[in-house]
């Protein structure tokens, strides 16, 4: 079978697989915050939500918008929660389908559909997926932009679609088209590509639909709203967000363990050893990406103005995104950037039709680097080690071991409390179990609070960060009887 032939097998392959990704794992912390929005009952119940709301998710609006209207349609379970990203997904592997197609390589499809990045994004209640489709949609409009040197308005269509989906779901769609518009600019100065009246009229439309939610935006920044800084802006968020891009999610140890690497440089011995199974394919995903750089500078000359223009989009988004949070000390993930993500399988694209182009040896290299993030993609997905943080046996445990009258201390996220009943959703209730949600306290207000019978202690970083629980704990005796994915249950003598 020629490559060349194998669109639709490609394509076919790679749906396929966008049915494995999403789970009905417990909901966690940030997926907690989506449900915050999905379960309010009316559009009034979200736009007041959304107003008054101070944390990133107010700077996510279509994001928040498609949770509230996907729960109407399929619910709010876990796993319903999660489903709506595989239409986001499918819609950006018809999109590499289609850009497969212009670009003669029939592997784009199944080239993204492996990615760990998007198994873990599809497989979260957050709006990166829907970021990631965006940023699909922008793209394919940029790049049919410059084939068809501006000719007849799809283009135009596509690509103005992509930058407002982009940045209606996400303020930091911005970082993703600042750099495609500057890409097309470039190529209208350079080339003397004539612009039409109808690319004025659709350019003007979709300025006009921006403008709104510019303000919005800024009305946000004014209002102080913006995500968690718990991580100090360095080299650990550019590392980490390289390793997100490239493929080594699933071959790592957990987000636990890592994250207590970051916090506790003591700990290496006991986190990579456990790594160790999986540390071949870890070599060749950094010996590939070693050989990838080496070609990118010794064919610079040779490299298609696509590849370039590719390369220019991801890097620009990534030095936008790095200044504007060394600025603003926000720590930001490889998430922030999903749409930017198609641009970066777009430059790899290009390497492995290269490789490809060189005979036995370089296919090998090709169906290797594919093996390598399936691996990667399925250990992320079904490993143990790479579970949530697990909320729902935490608060399962809690209640079936809690009597009437007992108190909890509940030193964990509190929306993902309400969600697994450990709060109630109506605060004029009064639960037959006393729940307390408490964060990052002192010893002084541990000594007003009742006193509790189970104390549920998640990361230690975010809610209990000055250690007067776990010092509590101990004056007073307490034990450990449970443990669950970054929770510890401790009950009173």
């Amino acid at each position: 079978m020629r490559l060349t032939n194998s669109y639709l097998l490609f394509l076919w392959a790679a749906l396929a697989l966008v049915l494995l990704m999403p789970s009905s794992d417990s909901i966690w912390v940030d997926e907690a915050q989506t449900w915050g929005y999905a379960h309010l009952n009316t559009l009034a119940d979200w736009k007041t939500r959304i107003i008054s709301d101070n944390h990133s998710e107010s700077q996510m609006p279509l994001g928040m918008l498609a949770a509230w209207l996907s729960s109407r349609l399929v619910g709010d379970s876990e796993w319903a929660m999660r489903a709506p990203n595989m239409l986001w997904a499918a819609g950006s592997i018809f999109i590499f389908y289609l850009l497969g197609r212009s670009l003669h390589q029939p592997f784009l499809p199944l080239l993204f559909a492996v990615q760990p990045y998007l198994w873990f994004y599809t497989n979260e209640a957050r709006p990166y997926a829907l970021q990631i489709f965006s940023g699909a949609i922008l793209l394919y409009g940029l790049n049919q932009g410059i084939q068809l040197k501006l000719r007849g308005n799809i283009w135009a269509l596509f690509f103005g679609t992509g930058a407002v989906l982009a940045c209606a779901s996400s303020m930091l769609g911005l970082f993703s088209t600042v750099p495609a518009v500057l890409i097309l600019f470039y190529y209208i100065h350079k080339e003397k590509w004539p612009i039409t009246r109808a690319h004025l009229a659709i350019g003007t439309f979709f300025t006009a639909t921006l403008l709104p939610l510019g303000l919005y935006y800024g009305a946000k920044v004014l209002q102080g709203a913006g995500g968690a800084k718990i991580w100090k802006v360095g080299i650990s968020n550019l590392a980490y967000s390289c390793l997100e891009f490239s493929g080594f999610a699933g071959l790592l140890p957990a987000r636990q363990a890592l994250r207590a690497l970051a916090r506790n440089s003591e700990s290496v011995c006991s986190v990579w050893p456990s790594a160790s199974p999986r540390t071949v394919l870890a070599a060749f995903l950094i010996s590939f990406f070693l050989l990838m750089g080496i070609w990118l500078i010794k064919s610079w000359r040779q490299l298609s103005g696509w590849s370039r223009s590719c390369l220019f989009f991801f890097v620009a988004s990534f030095s936008l995104l790095w200044l504007v949070a060394t600025v603003v000390h926000f720590p930001f993930w490889g998430r922030h950037l999903a749409a930017s993500f198609p641009a970066y399988i777009c430059l790899i694209g290009a390497f492995l039709g290269y490789l490809w182009s060189k005979g036995l040896g370089g296919r090998a290299l090709v169906i290797t680097f594919f093996i390598s993030l399936t691996v990667s993609s399925l250990l992320l997905r079904f490993s143990p080690d790479h579970a949530k943080d697990d909320y729902r046996g935490a608060a399962h445990w809690l209640l079936t071991h809690s009597k009437p009258g007992e108190t909890i201390w509940w030193a964990a996220d509190s929306m993902g409390g309400t969600y697994y009943k450990i709060f109630s959703l109506n605060p004029d209730e009064s639960p037959s179990i006393p729940s307390l949600h408490i964060m990052n306290p002192d010893l002084a207000r541990l000594e007003t609070v009742a006193f509790p019978k189970f104390v549920a202690l998640s990361k230690l970083d975010l809610y209990d960060a000055q250690g007067a629980i776990q010092q509590w704990l101990k004056t007073n005796s307490f034990q450990q009887v449970a443990s669950f994915q970054s929770f510890t249950i401790w009950a009173s003598p």
